[in-house]
């Protein structure tokens, strides 16, 4: 949150993914920051994740 209100969704998720990679934690992050620009990142082999902005549904979902 802190970087969120200083840098953008992308570049603020991608310092703390890169943080918790370091830390050797695997996680997930969802994130929109004050312009509604979403981030769904994970370091990890399995998070889904869906969104819908403007009518536009984005998703992911693993699959082995």
């Amino acid at each position: 949150v802190t970087l969120m209100a200083r840098l953008d969704a992308a570049r603020a998720g991608r310092a703390v993914m890169d943080q918790a990679t370091r830390a050797g934690c695997q996680c997930g992050l969802v994130g929109i920051d004050k312009h509604a620009r979403i981030l769904c990142l994970s370091n990890t082999r399995a998070m889904s994740w869906c969104s819908i902005k403007n009518g536009r549904m984005r998703h992911f979902r693993w699959r082995d």
